[in-house]
């Protein structure tokens, strides 16, 4: 039994578009590698065609039969698996457009050595280019490595521009303060910034540009949003310490009345009763029943006060 052609298969070829539209095959690659030496009338007729007989030509399956594929490399950390995740969806998706192979490698090590061996290994693998997302995209080992293999490079999101390379990025000074001073417009009080890598130029940048935003809203404004939510760590400390010690308040009210309560029982606190039951009255059980009943009330306000924190305590961590 003889093997079925393709076309007996079903599967569109460019030769069958290019008849279909009466022209050339050649024509049809042109229009669809869009290239422009093609009249703008027989192009619109060709993708017309394209599009009636539902032909999806595969660039990459054309380079691979012609020998040609094409390998780009893509070396990335993982600041963050979402952000990650995202980058890879849109290069993957791109790269399949174009018709070349993504050859995707971790570079998790922050050993400049292991770095240079990863970035060679792009270079002798006859890679087209590199891509490096951030925090990569900074790294010293990587684009020297790079640039003595004359290997093209793609930096995202780096702080500073690279001579050798093609850099993807943004102003992150003037977006962060773009930002800040939107949310310092809606009214809002107390802002805090999310910094990323420590060593990252962008992430510099980036808070750069919250603290201009701050400075620039007044100093009502700078101390709200900034030195009180700083603050609020150290104040929340005192806060749980002077409340326990409020109800531990004794031996001014001791000196003051020698030990009565006096005047008309104005201080007499509720540590200087428990004395005058233990240590004047001698009567143990009701002075311990008070004490068991003053470790219970401080435990009760010590975890308001812990339960309300979550509400109003900063931490920089």
């Amino acid at each position: 039994m003889s093997k079925p052609s393709r076309r007996s298969r079903g599967t569109l070829t460019i030769e069958d578009v290019a008849r279909a539209a009466g022209v050339s095959a050649m024509t049809v690659s042109r229009v669809i590698n869009k290239e422009r030496n093609v009249k703008e009338e027989t192009r619109l007729s060709v993708l017309e065609t394209i599009e009636r007989l539902n032909y999806s030509p595969n660039t990459a399956a054309r380079n691979l039969a012609a020998g040609e594929a094409m390998h780009i490399g893509l070396l990335y950390s993982n600041p963050s698996a979402a952000y990650l995740s995202q980058f890879l969806v849109g290069a993957l998706e791109s790269a399949r457009a174009a018709g070349v192979h993504l050859v995707i490698e971790p570079c998790e090590s922050e050993d400049e050595a292991e770095q240079c061996d990863v970035a060679r290994s792009f270079a002798q693998a006859d890679a087209k280019g590199v891509i490096l997302p951030p925090p990569l995209s900074e790294s010293v080992p990587i684009l020297s490595e790079l640039a003595l293999s004359k290997t093209p490079v793609v930096t995202v999101a780096m702080g500073q521009l690279y001579p050798n390379a093609l850099n993807v990025r943004i102003d992150d000074f003037a977006a962060a303060k773009e930002m800040t001073d939107y949310l310092i417009g809606l009214g809002h009080r107390c802002i805090a910034l999310i910094t990323g890598h420590p060593e990252h130029i962008a992430s510099l940048e980036r808070e750069r540009g919250f603290f201009a935003a701050v400075d620039g809203a007044g100093r009502g404004r700078r101390f709200f949003s900034v030195t009180l939510p700083l603050l609020t760590p150290i104040i929340f400390f005192n806060l749980v310490l002077q409340v326990i010690g409020a109800f531990q308040s004794f031996t001014q009210a001791f000196v003051v009345s020698g030990g009565t309560g006096g005047p008309a029982d104005s201080t007499m606190f509720y540590t200087l009763y428990l004395y005058q039951k233990g240590f004047t009255a001698f009567d143990m059980g009701y002075a311990s029943a008070m004490a068991w009943l003053l470790v219970f009330i401080v435990g009760v306000m010590t975890a308001i006060n812990f339960f309300a924190s979550k509400f109003w305590v900063f931490y920089d961590d």
